[in-house]
């Protein structure tokens, strides 16, 4: 019996979320399913290879409404038999979805992990904008897939009430997330050393891209307006993105390091060296990133949005959504704390348990093959 063919399609192949969740698909299911994946150059794009996928497609919308992109889309489904298409975010499932609904494919997988509301925009640009993603997915969710994926049951929620997207079209498949390997106190030393961290303060880390959303501006005022935090802990943001160099720019003083964007390996490495794991995001889909350090029994302290506590339940602490004041206030409750708050980090490592890699495959597998 051959297997199914599925087209998987999203406008870039950097590291984050959504394209390391499409890494996890073809690392667990590639086997059963021939899988085609269709994004820019990027440096995921020899992972996805690596791993099984049959095909790289360099095709991807340049502009919110790209029919050339709809027709090469089209082309593809024809010339490779798909018989099953999963599209990522507005701007690429939209149209891959709608091409696919030409081609008359038999499952069409809809797929925003980060609903446009959660997003910073300006007042203005944000009434039109969020007009038209209403009308995008309403029609897109309702009328063309079959089928509507949510991280979380709040985002079904969301997706629910404010897109009027049909519950019953919505399915909750979380991320997953892949045990991330403990190091040696020895490794640990080094690394310390290779960014230049003072072995007797605190280590204070965030993980993510440098974007408007992500929050890292909050994490800053925090630590540059508090002066015993300042004194007693140590910052370090590791990722890329287009505000870095802004931020390094303004927020520029001996005790915070920037560390750039870096592999899979020496993020795992930095987790293991955090002390407290940061989360000050405006806005999230699900925030793999803190599963991540929730895996290694990092307390977390994230910012207060209802994705992220469907994640992270009662075993992190919250604080008001880009409220400086109070992240630095707690934050220094958490260091004078820290050896009552690291003695109970197995219930951190149980949530993260719970998105395990099996699960996931489970829940594609019967998307996909169901």
């Amino acid at each position: 019996m051959s297997k199914k063919r599925l087209l998987i399609a999203y406008h870039s192949a950097e590291y984050g979320g959504i394209e390391v969740q499409i890494l996890d698909i073809i690392k667990e299911l590639s086997s059963e399913i021939d899988i085609y994946v269709a994004c820019p150059n990027g440096p995921l794009v020899e992972e996805y290879l690596k791993y099984g996928a049959v095909e790289h497609l360099e095709i991807f919308p340049t502009k919110e409404i790209d029919f050339e992109y709809i027709n090469k889309i089209r082309e593809v489904i024809n010339r490779e038999s798909i018989q099953i298409v999963h599209g990522h975010e507005l701007k690429t499932g939209v149209q891959v979805i709608y091409a696919a609904f030409r081609e008359k494919v038999p499952k069409r997988i809809y797929h925003v992990h980060t609903p446009f509301i959660f997003w910073k925009y300006g007042s203005a640009k944000r009434y039109f904008a969020l007009v038209a993603n209403f009308i995008a997915n309403f029609i897109t969710g309702n009328l063309l897939a079959t089928d509507v994926l949510a991280l979380t049951p709040y985002i079904k929620n969301v997706r629910s009430k404010y897109e009027l997207i049909l519950q019953s079209k919505i399915k909750v498949i979380p991320n997953a997330v892949r045990p991330i390997p403990q190091i040696t106190p020895e490794q640990k030393t080094q690394i310390k050393g290779q960014y230049k961290l003072d072995a007797d303060k605190a280590v204070i880390g965030y993980v993510a891209r440098f974007t408007p959303e992500k929050g890292q501006e909050v994490l800053l005022k925090a630590f540059r307006d508090n002066d015993k935090l300042m004194d007693t802990a140590q910052l370090i943001l590791v990722g890329g993105g287009t505000d870095l160099e802004k931020l390094q720019k303004e927020y520029s003083f001996p005790n915070v390091t920037f560390t750039g964007r870096v592999s899979e390996l020496d993020k795992e490495a930095l987790l293991n060296v955090f002390d407290i794991f940061a989360f000050p995001t405006y806005a999230e889909g699900f925030g793999i990133t803190l599963i991540e350090a929730l895996s290694v029994g990092l307390p977390a302290i994230v910012s207060d949005l209802p994705v992220l506590h469907d994640v992270g339940d009662d075993e992190v602490q919250y604080f008001k959504k880009g409220d400086s004041v109070e992240l630095g206030i707690k934050l220094l409750d958490m260091i004078e704390n820290f050896h009552e708050i690291q003695s109970s980090r197995q219930p951190r490592i149980d949530i993260a348990m719970k998105y395990s890699t099996e699960r996931f495959r489970d829940n594609y597998r019967e998307l996909y093959l169901g």
